[in-house]
């Protein structure tokens, strides 16, 4: 049984959309691939396997929502921040997407490169 395995999880990811990434026989991407969605506010193994995914693949991704509130009086769950935009929600949620960001730095442009 495959369940819970990184390797299935990367070849369905693989099957679905990774493939754009580095297709076949080539040293360009088919077309940009950019993650706008994790799918958990959990540190569960999906969110795991998602962030190990996105440093093997070197995947663009923006993290949302970084907002504290859906709208007043009301905490959105997946948000980086508390209700006070101050407090961290999750720090461990803020980590592993630093350790992400820190790990797919190659190719970036930076100010020395102008």
């Amino acid at each position: 049984n495959d369940f819970g395995r990184y390797e299935a999880f990367a070849s369905e990811l693989d099957f679905k959309w990774g493939f754009l990434l580095s297709p076949p026989d080539s040293t360009v991407q088919a077309a940009p691939v950019w993650l706008g969605e994790f799918g958990t506010d959990e540190n569960s193994l999906w969110w795991q396997h998602l962030l190990r995914y996105l440093i093997d693949n070197e995947v663009d991704f923006a993290y949302w929502s970084i907002n504290g509130e859906k709208y007043t009086g009301q905490p959105e769950t997946f948000g980086l921040y508390m209700e006070d935009f101050v407090t961290l929600r999750d720090p461990w949620k803020m980590e592993a997407l630093q350790d992400v960001m820190n790990k797919t730095r190659k190719g970036l442009w930076s100010a020395s490169d102008s």
